[in-house]
């Protein structure tokens, strides 16, 4: 979850397990499962809302697919500006999903480069295949953003130089940063 003055966005994922490719007539494949990967379900775009406004809008597009299980919020705190943890799990006391979800506030501590570089080896990574999976009909406009940043040479790109990013993408660096490895140092 990631939001702006101007606009909020919500990218919507699972992580999910890999099926062994099938060898004939349906049987499994012997050998190693391929590597598990983070499916992106859907997004939620909307301009000038408040952290209450986008914790109800989650609710109803959680409510309209049935969804039950837990839901892990992953969203950046700013205690400077009056963000902070407690601030945005107050947004979400009264919903329908508030006894369900964890808040997972984090304050940006890598860099944005290293957050970029964990994002561009999730899209794709030569070792270990795709390992992030967008469906274009549920997030299109992540879709189109993904696709334009795969387009991105992060190796020639001034490290002085502030990268201005979409919510969405920015929505998505604080689920990579928080979940899986984002060391500058790496490259």
């Amino acid at each position: 979850m990631n939001s702006r003055w101007d606009r909020a966005a919500i990218l919507l994922c699972q992580e999910q397990a890999a099926q062994p490719p099938l060898a004939r007539r349906g049987e499994r494949r012997p050998g190693q499962a391929p590597a598990p990967f983070t499916a992106v379900l859907g997004e939620i775009v909307a301009a000038s809302v408040d952290e209450r406004t986008m914790a109800e809008l989650l609710a109803a597009w959680v409510g309209a697919r049935g969804h039950r299980g837990p839901i892990h919020v992953y969203c950046s705190v700013t205690p400077s500006v009056g963000r902070t943890e407690g601030e945005l799990r107050r947004a979400f006391v009264g919903t329908p999903i508030d006894a369900r979800t964890e808040l997972r506030g984090l304050q940006r501590r890598k860099s944005r480069r290293a957050i970029l570089r964990s994002i561009h080896d999730r899209v794709s990574n030569a070792l270990l295949g795709q390992r992030l999976f967008v469906d274009p009909c549920a997030a299109p406009a992540a879709t189109g953003v993904l696709r334009d940043f795969c387009t991105w040479d992060l190796s020639r790109m001034d490290p002085k130089v502030r990268i201005e990013l979409d919510p969405l993408l920015d929505a998505l660096a604080i689920y990579a940063e928080a979940a899986f490895t984002a060391d500058g140092a790496l490259r």
